[in-house]
């Protein structure tokens, strides 16, 4: 959730559904690929329209998902999959299927699952070929998570063969009400999948619409008294797999179905989730640190929110998914004397503590993903709140495992929404997530190369450092150091001990501050050709150097989670007798999701040279539609020209 993972532990590095369905089972043969082995062997023509999916590895012949909703949002799920698999990688795919529920509210049950081979055998799945696993992407909050994960080894799956599935689900009391997302836009194509819901008459169901799929759609009345919606869709490309890439709601390709009218309808459910924390008694505080004074003797409730925040930060979080629990805060009194919580019963001890205080606050619902919300906010839909914050006199406080400094949360310019009136908040972080990198560097036994080197993290870029260093031992500092300067220069070596500021974010500006004294033994060589000159090779800007690799031949949106700015600063004096005769020309520019400013510059009387350049990501959607996005590629590459990262240096008066 936190962890705005754009920085790599050495310098800086950047962190980053479905199941469908349909009404008949259609011909496996009328609909095999032109370059597909048909399912019974034989040779046969591919049905119209369906050669652009030659070259899938599988292909979903059928995908159907049919609901049964009560007047309670209680309700039965019954999937039914048809699959072809069309090459080794589809068998390596989904010769396992896997399904993931909730088993505090559900019950999955599978009803069949079997191989159709070449020759048209059919295999039965075994009973020991099914397996119902802990998730285990929460295997670090296993203690709070309820999902689980229904596994079904699928037998002789093989290029050519079909599987069949058919899964029963059923949820009683849901405590959300009724939701359900729906992609038609999977890893493999989609020759049919249908959402079926059938209702009672009275009960009104919202939807949205996939804005990039067209969908047939028809809204009847039973003979039962009750209203059945369906959506289908044909023939769906299949959606690329690339790293960064949004999801599907987010690009229009899901279907988005709720029974909530309104955002405060959908905040009140969990208004009545959080209450009983918030309603709870305060027991006296059983951590360490000394009394929190109260309200009246003390006129500044930001600083006693921090205080209260960091003594609460000093508990162990568990980070999960309020969704993939049980739906049951911990009391307050609880979480402070068992020492643990998740994220989400710290922010309700932190409300309640500051409530007995008489200070003011709330707590807030924010999307753990860090997804976008465009036309979503259109529909009243609770699937998207999963975890919570605290907001206090303007700051906003977030709990993780990481320990993220107050007012640093990672969800800087994101929405939030406040349950108490089914409001839209935009979080604004204290800082931006900044990453500064200062080289003060003196050229004197040329090529022999000595200065210091400061990296100041703001923001919450400072956070997955804090986490990563503040456990670590001298010896495992010296071998992260040793990291770290390896990817400013191979050659450089601490001459100094490190020190470090702001570890235990004490400082009143929450800054995280590196600083050490480097030596290069190495730092210019001679230009080829030309041995009266040296050149310096100066670093790209990581950000731009791991972003082009990732939109080469990209056909998915680029995902820019979060808004972040990087600093470069060199700063180079030069011995008596040498100049510098080509820099990196300056220069800036503004694209949607990059500013950016560089800025060259020789000081012939003090023979100083100094380079800085200011990139800055900005959160949104890139498409490579758009016609902005060749522009933003070409501008990244730019910055990893020759003539954008050498230095030339020249005997004085030549």
């Amino acid at each position: 959730m936190f962890r705005p993972r754009f920085f790599h532990p050495g310098y800086l590095f950047f962190s980053l559904i479905f199941l469908f369905f349909t009404p008949s089972l259609p011909s496996a043969r009328a609909l095999t690929p032109a370059t597909a082995v048909p399912a019974g062997g034989q040779g046969e023509n591919p049905a119209p329209g369906l050669a652009d999916f030659a070259d899938a590895d599988a292909l979903n012949l059928l995908i159907k998902k049919h609901y049964q909703v009560a007047a309670d949002a209680s309700q039965s799920l019954r999937l039914q999959i048809r699959r072809r698999i069309l090459s080794y990688k589809g068998t390596k795919d989904h010769a396992d299927f896997k399904y993931s529920y909730n088993r505090s509210r559900e019950n999955a049950r599978l009803l069949g699952a079997r191989t159709i081979t070449t020759d048209q055998r059919i295999i039965e799945v075994r009973p020991e070929e099914i397996h119902d696993i802990p998730a285990p992407w929460n295997h670090e909050a296993s203690l709070y998570s309820q999902s689980r994960q229904l596994v079904v080894s699928l037998p002789a799956v093989a290029p050519g063969c079909e599987i069949e599935i058919e899964i029963e689900l059923t949820c009683a009391n849901p405590p959300l009400g009724f939701w359900c997302e729906e992609s038609f836009a999977l890893f493999d194509p989609i020759v049919r999948k249908e959402v079926i819901i059938d209702c009672p008459a009275d009960k009104i169901l919202h939807y949205l619409s996939p804005g990039r799929v067209t969908l047939a759609f028809s809204r009847e009345a039973l003979p039962s008294g009750q209203v059945r919606y369906r959506w289908y869709g044909e023939r769906l490309a299949a959606c690329p797999r690339e790293p960064w890439a949004p999801s599907a709601a987010e690009t229009g390709h899901s279907l988005l179905v709720a029974d909530c009218s309104s955002w405060a309808e959908v905040g009140n459910h969990f208004q009545k989730l959080f209450q009983p924390a918030l309603t709870a008694r305060i027991a006296t505080p059983t951590a360490p640190e000394p009394p929190l004074p109260t309200r009246p003797e003390n006129p500044a409730p930001t600083a006693l929110c921090r205080q209260l925040y960091r003594q609460l930060n000093a508990l162990t979080c568990y980070d999960i998914s309020l969704l993939e629990t049980d739906f049951t805060l911990q009391d307050p009194a609880r979480t402070r004397l068992l020492g643990y919580g998740t994220n989400c019963d710290l922010a309700c001890c932190l409300v309640r503590e500051l409530r007995a205080r008489k200070i003011e606050s709330r707590l807030l619902l924010i999307n753990r993903e860090h997804r976008f919300f465009t036309q979503d906010r259109n529909l009243p839909y609770p699937g998207w709140w999963n975890t919570a914050l605290v907001e206090c006199e303007g700051e906003f406080f977030l709990f993780h495992p990481a320990r993220p400094a107050p007012g640093d949360s990672g969800f800087d310019q994101e929405w939030a929404l406040d349950p108490a009136g089914g409001e839209f908040v935009r979080i604004k972080d204290n800082k931006t997530a900044t990453t500064f990198r200062e080289l003060e560097l003196t050229l004197e036994n040329f090529p022999r190369i000595s200065g210091s080197l400061q990296l100041r993290l703001q923001g919450a870029a400072a956070t997955p450092w804090r986490e990563q260093w503040r456990d670590l031992a001298p010896r495992e500092q010296e071998i992260a150091l040793r990291e770290l300067l390896h990817l400013i220069n191979p050659e450089a070596r601490a001459v100094s001990p490190l020190t470090i500021s702001g570890l235990e974010e004490t400082a009143a500006d929450h800054d995280l501050v590196f600083r050490c004294a480097i030596n290069l033994d190495q730092f210019a060589a001679p230009l080829p050709g030309r041995p009266q000159q040296n050149f310096i090779y100066l670093n790209p800007p990581e950000l731009p150097e791991a972003y082009t690799s990732l939109l080469l031949d990209r056909r998915q949106p680029l995902a820019l989670r979060h808004n972040a700015e990087f600093h470069d600063c060199l700063n180079l004096t030069l011995p008596p007798g040498l100049q510098v005769t080509t820099a990196p020309a300056s220069g800036s520019g503004r694209l949607p999701g990059l500013n950016w400013v560089c800025e060259s510059r020789y000081d012939p009387q003090h023979r100083r040279f100094t380079l800085n350049r200011k990139l800055e990501l900005q959160r949104g959607l890139l498409s490579p539609s758009d016609p902005n996005y060749e522009r933003f590629l070409s501008r990244l590459r730019a910055f990893q020209r020759p003539e954008a990262l050498r230095l030339i240096l020249s005997p004085s008066g030549r």
